[in-house]
């Protein structure tokens, strides 16, 4: 019986790893952007910027009269899209090429000899790149919650969500397995690309005060270009909007 104990507290042990890493999405991963700081970083709005105009222009051409929530629809098709542990914008800012990005290792980080550094998700995922937005630095992370998070609270939003609830919204999840309860770290930065996705995705479903469509003669047409200058501010800095 003792043996089949220890088997049982060894399964258990697994289990419970398991279940941490499947509650460790993108978004409970961490960064260092006050190491970084100081440090020369390429900027990466050109490739960001364009990779997500490729998805809005995409989604234009496939859309048939005015049709703002097939449009939205079909950006929404292109840019989120979830897997285990990111999204789809995240990896690309995480794997192009075109990108620099400042990849720190844990033990020269200002994570090193913390709890984070030793918890399941430090251990298994280390720390996410920090690249250059909108003249800001920043981590990969940051995207993720623009595009996705902020997808999310726009949903909440068409659901009746008014503006405080969504800040509410955001903060408990940052508090919950999003952030804190995972990492022991709560980020404020998060929550603000989290609000300013949401602002982008009313623009794309043409709710925001920017559309970038218009209706012309029972077909939409281009309003305007994507930058992410438009929305990133050093508010999703964590070096400067601290933890």
């Amino acid at each position: 019986r003792r043996g089949g104990g220890a088997g049982q507290n060894r399964k258990s042990m697994w289990l419970t790893l398991l279940l941490s890493l499947c509650a460790a999405p993108s978004f409970a991963s961490e960064i260092d952007d006050i190491s970084t700081f100081y440090q020369t970083l390429a900027p990466a709005d050109e490739a960001l910027d364009a990779r997500v105009q490729k998805s809005l222009d995409a989604a234009l051409a496939g859309t048939a009269g005015c049709d703002l929530e097939a449009f939205g629809r079909a950006v929404t098709a292109e840019l989120v899209s979830m897997r285990f542990y990111s999204g789809a914008m995240e990896r690309f800012a995480w794997n192009e090429p075109a990108i620099a990005r400042i990849k720190l290792k844990m033990k020269n980080s200002i994570y090193a000899g913390t709890p984070f550094a030793y918890s399941v998700v430090g251990l298994a995922y280390g720390l996410d790149p920090v690249i250059s937005v909108a003249g800001v630095k920043l981590g990969t992370d940051k995207i993720g919650h623009f595009i996705d998070h902020g997808h999310a609270l726009f949903k909440r939003s068409r659901d009746g969500a008014a503006l405080p609830e969504l800040v509410a919204y955001s903060t408990e999840e940052e508090e919950g397995a999003f952030g804190y309860s995972t990492t022991g770290i709560k980020s404020y930065a998060d929550i603000a690309a989290d609000i300013d996705g949401f602002i982008f995705w009313r623009d794309v479903y043409g709710r925001g005060a920017r559309p970038f469509v218009r209706c012309e003669n029972g077909k939409l047409k281009a309003a305007r270009a994507f930058h992410f200058a438009d929305y990133a501010t050093a508010a999703w800095s964590e070096a400067i909007n601290c933890n």
